[in-house]
This record gives C-alpha cells, sequence and structure tokens, in this order.
C-alpha cells in the first residue's frame, strides 16, 4: 500500500490517522485513572502475599489468630479515623479525637466501675461525652473564631491534663463482664468489633453519600465564602461535624473498654496522627482528591498490614512512627495535588 493509499484505507475502517494516534493515549488515561483509584489497594494486596510467604512471617501473619487481632485491633482506630474525617471534609481540622476517645474510655469505665451503672449506661455516657465535646470543639471554632488547629490543639491538651487528674495516671478495670465478652467475641468468625466498624462504615457512606448534608459540607470545604453566597448554613453544619466527630470518637471509645477490658488513661491519645495519617492516605485512592469510606479503609488497613507484618519480622518500635509520619505527608501532598487536579479540570 503506498502513502497516498493510507489516508483511503483508514478512512474505509472507520480510523483516520487522529483516532489511531488517540486510543494508545485513551488507554494510557484508563490506566493511570485506575491506578489513581485503587493502586493502594493493589499494594495492600502484594504486601499480604508478601509477608504471607515471606519466612518470617508465612507461620504467623496469614493466620487466622494474627488476621482477627489485627481487624479487631484497627476498628477503634479506624471509627476514630471516620469521625475526624467529617469536619476534614468542611475544612477543618480536629486535633482532639485521640484525647476525646481517652476521656470517653475513662468516663465509661469509671461509670461502670465506680459508679455502678450498667453497659448500656456506659456505653451512651460515651457517647454523650463524645457529643459534648465536639460541641465543645464546634463553638470554639465557629462562634469564638479560634482556627480549628488551634482549638482542637488546645482541647486535646486539656484534656489529657482533666484525664491524666482524675486517673493519677492508674487504669480503670474491672468493667462488666458482659462488655469484655462483646469486645473479645465474634459473631460468624468475624471480631465482634470489626463488625461494628463494619456498621459505622456503612452508616458513614450512606451519610455522605446520600443525604444533601454531605455535598453542603464538601461546598464548604471548597469555599467557605461561596458556600454562604449560596445559603448553605455553614456555621451550623461546621458545628455538626464536630459533634459527629466527637459522637464517632465515643463509640470508639466504649469499643476500646469493650476490648481491653478498662480503661488506660493514655489508650486514646496515640490514635489522632494513625487517624489523620489513614484520612488523608485514603483520598488518594477511589475518589482521588476527596475523602471518602472505602478509601479511608483501604489506608487504614494497608498501614496496619505493613506495621503488623514488619514487627512480625522483628523491625523495632519505631518503624511504625516512620510509617504512620510517612503516611500522612504522602497522603496531605497527594491529597493537595489530586484535589488541586480536578478544581483545574473543572475550571476548564
Amino acid at each position: 500500500m503506498t502513502l497516498q493509499e493510507q489516508p483511503r484505507a483508514a478512512g474505509r475502517t472507520g480510523q483516520t490517522p487522529t483516532t489511531v494516534a488517540a486510543a494508545p493515549s485513551r488507554r494510557r488515561r484508563r490506566v493511570t485513572a485506575l491506578l489513581e483509584q485503587y493502586g493502594l489497594a493493589f499494594l495492600l494486596v502484594i504486601i499480604v502475599a508478601y509477608f504471607a510467604v515471606d519466612p518470617a512471617t508465612r507461620d504467623t501473619f496469614p493466620s487466622s489468630a494474627n488476621i482477627s487481632v489485627l481487624l479487631a485491633s484497627q476498628s477503634v482506630l479506624a471509627i476514630v479515623a471516620l469521625g475526624a474525617m467529617i469536619p476534614l471534609i468542611a475544612g477543618e481540622f480536629d486535633l482532639s479525637t485521640g484525647a476525646i476517645t481517652a476521656l470517653c474510655a475513662v468516663v465509661s469505665a469509671a461509670a461502670m466501675t465506680e459508679h455502678g451503672a450498667g453497659v448500656v449506661v456506659g456505653v451512651m455516657l460515651a457517647v454523650a461525652v463524645g457529643g459534648t465535646m465536639g460541641l465543645l470543639n464546634g463553638v470554639v471554632v465557629c462562634y469564638l473564631r479560634v482556627t480549628s488547629i488551634i482549638a482542637t490543639l488546645g482541647t486535646s491538651t486539656l484534656i489529657g491534663g482533666i484525664v491524666s487528674q482524675y486517673t493519677a495516671g492508674a487504669s480503670i478495670v474491672g468493667i462488666p463482664a458482659k462488655m469484655t465478652e462483646f469486645g473479645s467475641g465474634e459473631l460468624g468468625g468475624l471480631p465482634n468489633a470489626f463488625l461494628v466498624l463494619v456498621g459505622v462504615s456503612l452508616i458513614t457512606a450512606y451519610v455522605l453519600h446520600w443525604i444533601p448534608m454531605s455535598r453542603y459540607l464538601s461546598a464548604i470545604g471548597a469555599s467557605r465564602q461561596t458556600a454562604i453566597l449560596l445559603g448553605i448554613p455553614v456555621v451550623r453544619l461546621t458545628v455538626v461535624s464536630y459533634v459527629l466527630s466527637g459522637v464517632f470518637a465515643g463509640v470508639a471509645a466504649a469499643l476500646l473498654v469493650a476490648r481491653t477490658g478498662g480503661a488506660n488513661p493514655t489508650s486514646g491519645l496515640e490514635l489522632t496522627l494513625p487517624a489523620l495519617a489513614a484520612v488523608f492516605l485514603g483520598a488518594t485512592v477511589v475518589a482521588p482528591g476527596r475523602f471518602n469510606v472505602l478509601g479511608l479503609l483501604i489506608a487504614l488497613f494497608f498501614l496496619a498490614a505493613l506495621s503488623n507484618g514488619l514487627t512480625l519480622m522483628g523491625a523495632p518500635d519505631y518503624v511504625q512512627a516512620y510509617v504512620n509520619g510517612g503516611a500522612l505527608i504522602v497522603g496531605v501532598a497527594f491529597s493537595a495535588l489530586l484535589a488541586g487536579r480536578r478544581r483545574g479540570s473543572h475550571a476548564t
């Protein structure tokens, strides 16, 4: 075929040189989009497979006991992270989630062990205290106009002092057996704590994807001034986001008490950083540039599996700090980059 005949042949097949050249480009874009959406999920599968066959971890990592512990232990952190994600959607930080979890755990455990409260009352107290502390954060941020980072960092520090004073650094133990049985129990081979996480995740996904509040929170996070001009109740919804964050911390605290059989005054304080790391890293997958429930869970269990596998290989404790800190930096950087790309594509 001569060069002159090639365009005519392409025309007969319904393809032009431009469309032929564009096909590989479209395929590359699809592959790139797929990697952006599910790259971290692929990495999770890879590291799980690696630790399952590595000689140093293959006897313990894939065992049902280790998997059960991993799922149950991460459930508390995941619920804290889900709560912390809600103010972030509105463009606000909540650095007090770990401290609120610790406070709610202490209040719940103290009520049951020192004041004779039942399990239901103890759980309700944890949720109520969490919601109240979230309301306090919302009021300070929205009505006293204190920057969210400063306000919630101050709240976290104050709560740490309150917990330390009340407990004198000692753990509270002796909660009712029914609660510990639930915390350590299983249903259908899955830990009860993980099933609670599944329920909370489904409710959160429904709230964030199927009711108008989620769209309003996203609009506030994108541009607070524009949201006000559109008539969105910015102040009220921002306060609600902090209340929900506190409520989630209360649920996590009740689950933490059930799993540990009491309340350690420091057990919740270390949850804030890994929770935020999971939230920001989760915003780079599934719906890149957006905070989302499935992405958060993928990111959280990716970090958990990586830390667990490294620990079983004999890595020092400080490696987990490297993993969480690095994930937070990478997650924030990529979330900002992807969000900027999305706004740019909308603008064009």
